[in-house]
């Protein structure tokens, strides 16, 4: 009875969803302008939500009370590849902040999070570069390394197929060579195995203890003092409050340094992100791409299965089970040293 209403479910909504997709299809054909105009003055920040490097200089403008227009750039569209996107970013990624400060004057154009934080530093203060550097820059390209593939397949190949029938999908895509390739292989499922998507899950799981121990002793950036917010901060909860989308808990008996810290963040940035930590069970954080409706009342199962069926491909989502406590004891035994890039980094399965 149960698999005959799911089924009933599955097809219901995916009937719904091919009509919305004709419907998505017709808005799509008209793309954005993202060029500026002569008499723009002011700051302008140029931004994906889900994007971990465009969220933290988000956060920090909203966090320095400093005046910006926020340009949504929809990397699940192929935003980044318009025309009028690149002459900002030739290479095609987010963040970008924009800055004339009077009318006439020079243009600023700055990509890269780090260079336009620095920026932001440089001219309205605040301190943000008050941690260990090097620690922060270990940790930050180790995970990062071992977790974007994991979204790729994990949240956006299951996006995709959910939302758009493969001929509408591959439309969109096929006037860029490059990126058509690398997007074919994410919606058809072929991006990252299930059991390369397990490894890289185990050893994010444990480059996370080793992080929930070094804050724990002191011996990382101070993350634990949130009285005084620097770049790390920003970056780190960025990075972290997408964790559960991918499908790794980040239970307080396993992770208490590092929950207590997002706990006490979430409302120092007013509330942002919660969706998405929250987002382990249903993908709630997604009621702008997909709709409020199915982003709270469908579990991630059930995108699965809907989007399995409109792609014809045979995906299944990696999800943390008893294995993993395993791999977080393998942490636990080790003498608590700084954190290793070495280590975090992949090995083969």
């Amino acid at each position: 009875m149960t698999t005959r209403i799911t089924t009933i479910v599955t097809a219901s909504t995916a009937a719904i969803f091919v009509l919305s997709s004709w419907f998505s299809l017709k808005r799509s054909r008209k793309k954005k302008d993202f060029s500026i105009g002569e008499d723009f003055v002011g700051i302008r920040l140029y931004y994906f939500p889900r994007s971990p490097c465009a969220r933290r200089i988000w956060l920090l403008l909203k966090l320095r009370n400093i005046k910006f227009q926020g340009i949504v750039v929809d990397l699940m569209k192929g935003e980044q590849r318009n025309a009028t996107y690149l002459q900002l970013n030739p290479l095609g990624e987010v963040p970008v902040l924009v800055h004339r400060k009077v009318q006439g004057g020079p243009l600023i154009i700055i990509y890269e999070s780090a260079a336009i934080a620095a920026y932001i530093e440089n001219e309205f203060g605040g301190g943000l570069w008050d941690f260990d550097l090097e620690q922060f820059i270990q940790f930050e390209l180790a995970i990062a390394e071992i977790v974007w593939p994991l979204s790729r397949a994990q949240v956006d190949g299951v996006i995709w197929r959910f939302r758009e029938s493969r001929a509408a999908f591959f439309r969109k895509y096929r006037q860029n060579t490059y990126h058509h390739a690398k997007v074919r292989a994410i919606y058809e499922a072929k991006h990252c195995s299930f059991q390369d998507r397990r490894h890289r899950m185990r050893r994010c799981a444990q480059a996370l203890k080793m992080l929930d121990m070094a804050c724990g002793h002191n011996t990382f950036f101070s993350i634990t003092n949130t009285k005084k917010i620097t770049y790390a901060h920003l970056s780190l909860y960025s990075r972290l409050i997408k964790i559960p989308q991918n499908g790794l808990f980040l239970k307080k008996n396993a992770f208490p340094q590092l929950t207590t810290y997002l706990e006490s963040c979430i409302p120092l940035f007013n509330n942002w992100g919660k969706a998405i930590w929250n987002s382990h069970g249903r993908p709630t954080f997604l009621a702008r791409e997909i709709g409020f409706l199915f982003a709270y009342l469908l579990s991630w199962d059930l995108l699965v299965r809907i989007g399995n069926w409109r792609a014809g491909v045979d995906f299944k989502r990696v999800t943390q089970d008893d294995s993993f406590q395993g791999a977080l004891h393998q942490v636990e035994v080790m003498p608590l040293q700084a954190i290793p890039r070495s280590y975090c980094l992949l090995s083969k399965p």
